[in-house]
């Protein structure tokens, strides 16, 4: 290794990718690049030996979830809403901002990327291949064909390069020291939470002195915090008078105190009804099916289900294990997705019984699938120790008993009030207790998920959905019929089915 990377992969073209906000506002796009194929490879060679190195030697943020192997955002959540459930059972009230930071990764100092490298004992030759990685980088924009001339680059990690994220992992793994507040990161997304007691001007000023600490750490990494898109959030089940609260700066600018904050893709709102969030997924799905309506005649059933399976259900599972404990209303309000999705895959008549034509497909109802997921997560953390700032975080050492029975329960987690009692941490180490002795005696991940599937599996059927005589079939087996479901509309029968 020579220090050396070749000039030719430092000149690269970027397309821009939009995410949200008006179309007509370029702050909007995000900057992708598009990378020779050798040079994806050696940065991927690079990655895992440097990704190794500050793993090892514990380098890497233990309060950022994000780029790290077998982590997620529902890592991160789970931890976020674990902490502020735990807050509101002491009966207090929690306190989170969340910050914005402005194109975070287009931002990134050379000079003091390559410091850090060499504080975290990057140096000699290895140094030598960063800096010249990093130098004489240019690119140029790429939109519908027309090609900009070529431009350099003075600052940031390459977006669409796997270098990207652990650079900037690296770059920010000192952004906590000092905050005594509890930081959540997720990548670039940053939030801190505290809790508001009786003294609520010293709960306040904590977590000003906290925001001024991260304003003072972004100066001196040469990075800023968007004043307009930063906001904070009181989350409470208490009814107070709003003036009672402090007013929170960031750069001398009040923030703004909102109801509802989307942090990571879920809808977080004040009173954690997650009334917000179900509605939004109530929205994306219903479009999806309407799309899927028009087009059941022309697709088989084989596409239908594929289609349901990679993108309706996906967009339910995300989160469920959240937000699976909110009120009946909303639960009926997913569960009534869970009923047009097989109706329309199936060509199924209106009024169909909802739970029988889930079983004849062998479908999870919302509730089943959820726990489902819930477990799932639990058993990995447990099992493999990671994220390893949630193991320690929990006992997730077994209980030792005499009987056979018990030796493999884990002790209840300690609750005072029923959001608490019902939240995701406190909740599996209950459900977990109630797993068959064979599937808690599994020695590692891979064997618990396949026992736990195998209790699970549910009997296939080979019955077609194609055409107008599959559905009349349909039909029979539901004990359904056209002339069943327009006598209930009538109120002429008590039942759709007969």
């Amino acid at each position: 290794m020579h220090g050396v990377y070749p000039r030719q992969w430092k000149i690269f073209n970027w397309t821009p990718l939009y995410k949200k906000g008006s179309k007509y506002n370029r702050e909007n796009y995000r900057p992708i690049s598009l990378l020779n194929n050798l040079a994806k490879i050696l940065d991927k060679i690079v990655f895992k030996t440097l990704y190794n190195y500050c793993d090892k030697n514990k380098y890497l943020n233990k309060y950022n979830y994000g780029f790290k192997q077998k982590t997620s955002c529902q890592h991160n959540l789970a931890m976020l809403l674990h902490n502020t459930y735990k807050i509101l059972d002491k009966g207090n009230e929690a306190l989170i901002i969340f910050f914005d930071v402005v194109k975070a990764f287009d931002k990134v100092d050379h000079l003091i990327l390559l410091k850090k490298l060499y504080m975290l004992g990057i140096n000699n030759t290895e140094h030598n291949w960063f800096k010249n990685y990093l130098s004489n980088r240019f690119s140029s924009v790429v939109i519908n064909n027309y090609k900009s001339k070529k431009y350099p680059i003075l600052s940031s990690v390459t977006q669409g390069s796997v270098f990207a994220t652990l650079l900037w992992s690296i770059y920010t793994y000192d952004i906590t020291e000092d905050i005594y507040t509890l930081p959540s990161i997720f990548a670039d997304d940053t939030a801190l939470i505290t809790e508001i007691d009786q003294d609520i001007e010293y709960s306040f000023g904590w977590m000003q002195n906290d925001i001024d600490t991260l304003q003072n750490w972004a100066n001196d990494n040469k990075l800023s915090f968007n004043t307009d898109k930063s906001v904070y959030m009181i989350i409470s089940k208490k009814h107070k008078n709003e003036q009672n609260y402090p007013k929170i700066f960031l750069y001398g600018i009040e923030l703004k105190r909102v109801r509802t904050q989307k942090q990571l893709g879920i809808y977080i709102d004040e009173l954690l009804t997650w009334t917000d969030h179900i509605n939004y997924i109530q929205s994306k799905v219903f479009k999806i099916l309407r799309m899927l309506k028009h087009i059941r005649k022309i697709i088989t059933y084989e596409i239908s289900e594929k289609i349901y399976k990679s993108i309706i259900k996906r967009i339910i599972d995300y989160g469920s294990m959240f937000y699976c404990n909110t009120t009946v209303a909303n639960i009926n309000k997913i569960e009534k997705l869970y009923y047009h999705s097989p109706l329309i895959v199936t060509k199924a008549y209106k009024n169909t019984n909802r739970l029988k034509l889930l079983q004849e497909l062998n479908w999870d109802t919302f509730i089943e699938r959820s726990k489902y997921l819930s477990i799932i997560m639990f058993a990995k953390i447990k099992f493999t120790k990671i994220p390893k700032i949630i193991y320690d975080e929990f006992p997730f050492t077994t209980t030792l008993r005499h009987s056979d029975r018990f030796k493999n329960n884990l002790p209840h987690l300690i609750s005072k009030r029923n959001y608490f009692y019902n939240s995701y941490f406190v909740k599996m180490f209950r459900q977990w207790n109630v797993l068959s002795v064979d599937i808690k005696n599994t020695e590692n991940y891979e064997d618990f998920k396949e026992k736990l599937n195998l209790s699970q599996q549910k009997n296939y059927n080979n019955y077609e959905y194609e055409t107008y005589t599959d559905t009349v079939y349909l039909s029979f087996r539901m004990k359904n019929s056209l002339l069943q479901s327009d006598k209930f509309k009538m109120g002429m029968s008590d039942t759709t089915y007969a």
